[in-house]
């Protein structure tokens, strides 16, 4: 049998320069010894160091040698090695926040005439009026302000009122824009959220869904729910380290349940965020790195990667509100399944690609009763 090859790693200085670190070994990419030396060490080589490239060059994931990872404007622990937080997350996180932070702005609102009327926002501050270029196609849900940024002629409000919003409330093609936003005339049907916007983080891990959220969003009420104790304390820490809480009023509110999905979740929610295990149990090209050091609790979804999907998606309609959104990451070969399992539970479904073309994640909005 041919001998193991040793691993050996040469790590040097080109021309003084600290921040020029390279690295030839076992599969050890110049980046991470750079982020490592950066990010851990600030730049200071030493034995720890050392130790450090040679647990890189076994193949252990430079996040959980480092012990944290960015996510959008937060620096998530991974203290007890949860799930790592992939970039196609974070991509439609923030697409989350963006929906989420709108939603939150306009606490109470209500539906006329079979469609969303837009009031003063959460402190009483007045809208300017928009038009229907103003609108940033690129995200899904609700309708932006004009002073966000948001350039003219960038899409249609219809159709991504209809595309994102349709929760059995249709399009009245006759409206009325004042400064105050969008209203529509008609029906006296009316849908009111609470003044604060509720989120569960489902399948929770180490927080981050839940704690981007938090950081983003102003006076948001987050609970998260995860199976593994062990992980709970470091949720706790990305929560208190990312942004200021506290457990009951007041700014951000939040609770951390131990739960199997739904167990020992009670309440509803206006957003359900998850990102559950969705690979194939028997899915021969996962990564040896991610089988060897990644949670399998928190990477395998039973036959086809569909059973907590279908846990969720099943259970889910119970704990949402009316026209409350269930955003849910999954694999691009899931997509047809999760459309039937949608619609079975009264959902409308939409699926979204990543920031890499591949069908990455759907957004199932619970219909409105008529």
């Amino acid at each position: 049998m041919q001998a193991k090859k040793k691993i050996t790693l040469y790590i040097y200085i080109v021309n003084g320069n600290s921040d020029s670190v390279f690295c030839y070994g076992l599969g050890v990419k110049n980046q991470e010894i750079a982020w490592l030396l950066q990010e851990k060490y600030a730049g200071v080589k030493s034995a720890a160091f050392h130790a450090d490239c040679e647990r890189l060059a076994t193949g252990e994931p430079l996040a959980y040698i480092i012990g944290s990872i960015p996510f959008l404007d937060c620096k998530i622990y991974l203290d007890s090695h949860p799930l790592i937080p992939r970039p196609e997350t974070e991509y439609w996180v923030e697409k989350a926040i963006t929906v989420i932070n709108y939603a939150q702005a306009s606490p109470r609102q209500t539906v006329q005439n079979n469609c969303p009327r837009r009031g003063l926002g959460q402190k009483g501050l007045s809208r300017p009026a928009f038009n229907d270029g103003d609108i940033r196609t690129d995200v899904p849900g609700f309708v932006p302000r004009k002073d966000d940024g948001v350039e003219e002629g960038d899409g249609d409000i219809r159709r991504l009122y209809e595309e994102h919003n349709d929760s059995g409330v249709t399009w009245q093609s006759k409206m009325q824009l004042d400064e105050r936003g969008l209203s529509l005339c008609g029906s006296q049907r009316r849908m009111v959220m609470d003044e604060v916007v509720r989120i569960l983080d489902l399948c929770a891990g180490s927080g981050v869904i839940g704690v981007a959220v938090a950081r983003a969003v102003p006076d948001v009420g987050v609970t998260f729910a995860e199976i593994n104790p062990t992980l709970l304390p470091t949720i706790e820490k990305n929560l208190s380290t990312n942004i200021a809480i506290n457990r009951n009023i007041g700014g951000t509110s939040y609770k951390i349940l131990q739960s199997d999905l739904f167990e020992n979740v009670t309440g509803k929610f206006d957003f359900i965020l998850t990102n559950p295990p969705y690979i194939d149990a028997d899915a021969q090209t996962v990564d040896k790195s991610v089988i060897t050091n990644e949670p399998h609790l928190a990477l395998f979804g039973g036959q086809l990667g569909l059973e907590l999907i279908a846990r969720i998606i099943t259970a889910a309609p119970a704990y949402l509100t009316p026209a409350g959104q269930l955003w849910m990451e999954h694999e691009p070969l899931q997509t047809e399944a999760i459309a039937t399992l949608g619609a079975g539970s009264g959902f409308i479904v939409t699926t979204y690609p990543d920031q890499y073309g591949t069908l990455r994640y759907s957004v199932l909005t619970k219909a409105v009763a008529k």
